[in-house]
């Protein structure tokens, strides 16, 4: 239990830990009797080891005293003072921090009269005896370390002491508030860290950040708080510090490493040697790269230090940083400066894009054609069973591999280069508009259970592009008279070739007799009797609800169970009384509003944990704008990208989402909202309660790496043939995946005349 006293500090029976920082040195101290030492820039000391504190405790900012002694941090070197205490060893760290790849030697410890010494391969840890007091000074040499033995134990008690009271910022109010003030103001003074010259090297979030020592874009801007009255000038060294992490376009990962080129070096050549790091850091040497932060906290912290100190120089030195990552984030065009895409892939006609970056989609998009024609007659063909693979199949894999070859050998390494990559790379190393990347990564991964940054993703994009509509490769295309003129023309084509088709006829169950198909039984118990079924449904539905796991080997039973079926997409229908305006955008366009591809990646990463995204994607049609309808209303389509299928209260989250999809169509198409008479949101759970779709995933089952190919639906049965003879498969879920193509049927056909 702490008890806040009068004068601020606070007051327990029992051991607290208390986290202890000096300018440079850092620890954690434990009264039972232990010390875990850090020296910010270096890394691990090591552990020392003294005889328990005995209480009660007074705890005050870098200080804590009992009846018998305490403990103390200087504030003008790197040193700490025990009192009253018994040494009782000292532990070397075994290596620095995890950023230093290279075998040290071994630590040496050595010891003269009074004095112990502990040379560590980065670090200098000194330990002095003087009467019933530990003096323990700590440098990245002896001559640093040997600075702090040149304090007395009086000026250590006393920078301590004054230190505590610089802290103690409210002494008229009661203790309470009046100790969390002070602690809060300790927290954010004794993060600011020092370099072994005594210079300022950035905000530290806590002792696991000595190693590489760096600063942090989020975490600085919340300890800042305090200082822009406490320390107004670490502010401003602190945003001269977060400037250099900036790059010319905006973006700026997590923190800046701050303590020296060597370090960053070293953390270089960890992230390139080790498998596994090397999403780590891709950026400049003095980059730390482990997350990401947004660098709004970038204007927030210049916006803050304006209003308290009115100094507008930082301001005006990095304006071109501030309006890069504006345009960087606030990326789609409110304010109707939209981009243009047309054709396949999309060429730019117009929209405010650089000369630069219309020549790379250029060359990028021709080559994404390109290697997407390669993988095209994929589409048309039956994937080979890899382990058997004879005669026609494999003939035709062999060409698809040999007209990849004649691409030539630059090309071909890139395409294998490619393949397995995430979108968003792909997209940063090539461009660099906010906009264009993010209607490129919104088109990447929609339908999918994929952001641009999870990996594998670029190929599951170009088995989309390698489609084809009315002849041309890599399109969309709109029916005349909408997708349900689609259907109809179907329905026509198949009933002149002589199909009875019944309409509100659900299959209950597909009759397996005899270890053999015989046909299917309706909802309404009637049998429809037939040597051969075939199943355009998904396959997990097939196989585990209408085929049963009885009839079924265990091991496929497991497999199918497992199959990956996450629906990422749902589905807004509105009814508007009159014609919106998208800020002057045509409105017989396909409208994406989709911000950058970091805006994409984020609408993607609440969905993960089962939450709604702030601000979805949102793909949309007006299919009145090609057709009015005889009411004179319009009608506004949307798929919203990306949505929880799994939500913990589905209510709840549907509320949600149809309230993130207006405010995103209300800051595109203001007044929207006053237009809509009618409004129905589909989540992925709802598609799969209507339509059968497993997970709402339109695909029928996810359209990923591991779930493609000869790979899908399952190994063994991405030939369409069922695991029970007479049963076929031939929906979305099987080869080549979702898309209204018909190439799972068509495959599906063939492979049945074959046999």
């Amino acid at each position: 239990m702490l008890t806040p006293r009068p004068d601020g500090r606070v007051e327990s029976q029992v051991p607290v830990l208390l986290p202890i920082m000096g300018p440079r040195l850092q620890g954690e101290l434990h009264p039972d009797g232990r010390l875990e030492l850090a020296l910010w820039g270096a890394g691990d000391l090591g552990r020392l080891r003294f005889s328990a504190f005995a209480g009660p405790f007074v705890h005050a900012p870098n200080l804590v005293t009992t009846p018998s002694g305490g403990a103390y941090a200087a504030q003008s070197d790197p040193v700490l003072l025990l009192r009253g205490v018994t040494y009782r060893g000292f532990t070397p760290a075994r290596k620095c921090a995890p950023w230093d790849r290279t075998a040290h030697p071994k630590s040496k410890v050595s010891r003269k009269g009074a004095r112990r010494r502990i040379d560590l391969p980065w670090a200098v840890v000194l330990l002095e005896s003087r009467g019933p007091d530990l003096i323990v000074p700590a440098g990245a040499d002896l001559d640093e370390a040997e600075r702090g033995l040149g304090l007395s134990v009086e000026t250590i008690v006393t920078e301590a002491e004054h230190y505590a009271l610089r802290c103690d910022r409210l002494s008229e109010a009661d203790p309470v508030l009046r100790s969390m003030v002070m602690q809060g103001t300790h927290a954010a003074l004794s993060s600011v860290r020092r370099d072994e010259r005594g210079r300022f090297d950035g905000l530290a979030a806590g002792l696991a950040y000595s190693a590489p020592a760096r600063t942090y874009f989020r975490d600085g801007y919340w300890t800042l708080q305090l200082l822009l009255k406490a320390a107004p000038a670490v502010v401003h060294a602190q945003i001269d510090l977060l400037a250099a992490g900036v790059q010319p376009d905006g973006e700026a990962p997590s923190g800046v490493i701050v303590s020296g080129p060597e370090m960053a070096h070293a953390w270089e050549a960890l992230r390139s040697t080790v498998l596994g790091f090397d999403w780590i850091h891709r950026r400049r040497a003095d980059w730390w790269s482990d997350h990401f932060d947004s660098p709004l906290f970038f204007i927030l912290t210049l916006g803050d230090y304006v209003r308290a100190t009115g100094d507008v120089e930082p301001v005006d030195r990095n304006w071109p940083f501030v309006r890069a990552i504006y345009e960087r984030y606030v990326a789609l065009s409110p304010d109707g400066q939209h981009l243009r895409l047309e054709g396949p892939v999309g060429a730019i006609p117009s929209g405010d894009v650089t000369d630069q970056d219309r020549a790379a989609w250029a060359t990028l998009r021709a080559r994404l054609l390109r290697f997407a024609a390669v993988l095209s007659p994929l589409n048309h063909m039956s994937p080979p069973r890899i382990a058997k693979a004879v005669g026609n199949p494999l003939l035709k894999l062999a060409m698809i591999g040999l007209r990849a070859r004649l691409m030539g050998a630059r090309e071909f390494r890139e395409l294998g280069r490619i393949l397995l990559t995430n979108v968003h790379d792909l997209l940063d190393d090539e461009l660099t508009s906010p906009l264009l990347k993010g209607a490129l990564a919104f088109e990447a991964t929609l339908g999918g259970w994929l952001g641009p940054r999870s990996p594998n993703t670029v190929l599951p994009w170009l088995v989309r592009l390698s489609g084809q509509t009315a002849g041309v490769q890599g399109a969309l295309g709109l029916p005349k008279g909408g997708m349900a003129a689609l259907g109809a023309a179907m329905a026509a084509s198949a009933t002149a070739a002589g199909v009875t088709l019944r309409c509100n006829a659900r299959v209950a169950r597909i009759i397996v007799d005899g270890e053999r198909v015989q046909g299917v039984t309706l909802t309404d118990g009637e049998e429809i009797r037939a040597p051969r079924v075939v199943s355009a449904i998904a396959p997990k539905t097939t196989l585990l609800s209408l085929v049963g796991a009885r009839h079924l080997d265990a091991g496929l039973v497991t497999r199918a169970r497992h199959l990956k079926a996450r629906g990422g997409a749902a589905k807004l229908h509105l009814t508007l009384r009159a014609a919106p305006d998208f800020r002057g955008a045509n409105l017989k366009d396909r409208l994406l509003i989709a911000g950058s591809e970091h805006d994409v990646e984020r609408s993607y990463n609440p969905v993960k944990y089962g939450r709604v995204p702030d601000r979805p994607g949102l793909e949309i049609m007006i299919p009145t704008a090609h057709e009015p309808s005889p009411d004179g209303t319009h009608h506004l389509s949307a798929i919203a990208q990306f949505a929880p299928h799994a939500p913990t209260d589905r209510d709840a989250a549907r509320a949600d989402m149809l309230a993130a999809c207006m405010a995103q169509l209300e800051a595109h198409a203001p007044g929207i909202g006053a237009l809509v008479e009618s409004a129905e949101l589909l989540m992925p759970y709802d598609i799969e309660a209507r339509y059968g779709l497993p997970g709402g995933q339109w695909h029928g089952g996810e359209l990923s790496v591991e779930q493609m190919l000869f790979l899908r639906p399952l190994p063994g049965l991405a030939q369409y043939k069922g695991p029970i003879p007479g049963l076929w498969l031939a929906s979305a879920g099987c080869h080549p995946g979702g898309g209204v193509s018909g190439s799972a049927g068509w495959n599906a056909a063939i492979a049945m005349e074959a046999e």
